[in-house]
């Protein structure tokens, strides 16, 4: 008999049978896992399997190989935070769709995983000027950590860390306002709260999904030709609607 024990955010999950089902999670030290849950109709395994809660978790199967059972204990509930508030919650989905969809099997993340912890306590606590600006430098960093760093620290034609105001598909890299003036239609924009020069106003929030999301579909899922996740594309679509405001 195999065993762990770690903690755990509930990524997914999925009804099997009449009464179990199928659980993804992500921990701490041991990366994305799924396993079988018994009883998780139950009113008390409900409430506990609600994407994004925090939970102790241990695996048991005969061979590694096998999909294995977990026993799954409450650590802290996330996702009742955000009940009350639409945004919030597709920002929980969006974030624990990606790490669900992109992340290998089983292989530590631990990078991923402060991050998340952060990202989430960031989501709790403050509004979606603070937040929106969190996730987003979140995709930011998950891209890093999946092999394609954005270089957005200063200018890749001209090395200057001033006015700098557009990305790079190919390279993403930032370029200077000057530098990428005669190529702004082919060069990617890049919001001023990724700068020096701070946020001026709610469609760098889009802007800044836009250019996350570029590069997902061209480093991460489009790799596997695997669509951006549903959750993510619905929290750029209410996030659109903070221009409207």
């Amino acid at each position: 008999m195999i065993n762990w024990e770690d903690e755990a955010i509930i990524l997914k999950v999925t009804a099997f049978g009449e009464s179990a089902a199928i659980v993804n999670i992500f921990t701490e030290k041991n990366g994305k896992y799924a396993g079988l849950v018994r009883g998780a109709k139950s009113q008390a395994m409900r409430s506990l399997l609600q994407i994004g809660n925090k939970v102790k978790a241990t695996w048991r199967a005969r061979l590694s190989e096998h999909l294995g059972t977990f026993k799954l204990e409450p650590i802290k509930s996330i996702a009742t935070n955000f009940f009350d508030d639409p945004l919030k919650l597709l920002g929980l989905t969006s974030a624990v769709a990606i790490i669900d969809q992109a992340l290998p099997d089983r292989e530590p993340a631990a990078e991923v995983w402060h991050g998340l912890l952060a990202l989430l306590d960031t989501i709790t606590d403050y509004d979606e000027y603070i937040w929106l600006a969190a996730y987003i430098r979140w995709e930011i960093g998950f891209l890093g950590e999946t092999g394609f760093k954005l270089g957005l620290d200063k200018c890749v034609v001209t090395g200057d860390v001033e006015d700098l105001s557009f990305v790079s598909p190919k390279s993403g890299c930032a370029v200077s306002d000057v530098a990428g003036e005669q190529y702004r239609d082919k060069l990617l924009p890049l919001p001023s709260f990724l700068t020096s020069k701070g946020f001026k106003a709610p469609k760098e929030f889009s802007e800044g999904l836009q250019l996350t999301e570029y590069f997902f579909k061209r480093h991460v899922f489009g790799v596997y030709n695997k669509p951006v996740p549903s959750p993510r594309q619905r929290l750029f679509e209410r996030v659109e609607m903070l221009n409207a405001d």
